[in-house]
């Protein structure tokens, strides 16, 4: 599975279940997976959509209501 997005536009191998829901792949700007096919993605508009399979028990509340106030999805990687 794979998710890659470029200026050209964008290339990806997703579960079946979350692209369906998702719709347009065009307008989805990033994507994460997670345990067991649980995936979360952001679209270019902020929209949010996620299905974490019962993992992550904190996660889907911090991403349906953000934290401290703020509901963006910030991306932070940590080079080694």
């Amino acid at each position: 599975m794979y998710f890659i997005r470029t200026a050209w536009g964008a290339s990806y191998s997703i579960p079946d279940e979350s692209e369906s829901h998702l719709g347009d792949m065009s307008l989805v700007q990033s994507f994460w997976f997670g345990k067991d096919g649980a995936w979360v993605a952001v679209k270019t508009n902020g929209d949010r959509s996620w299905n974490l399979k019962s993992h992550y028990s904190t996660l889907a509340e911090h991403i349906k209501n953000g934290v401290k106030g703020e509901t963006r999805i910030q991306v932070c990687y940590r080079m080694r």
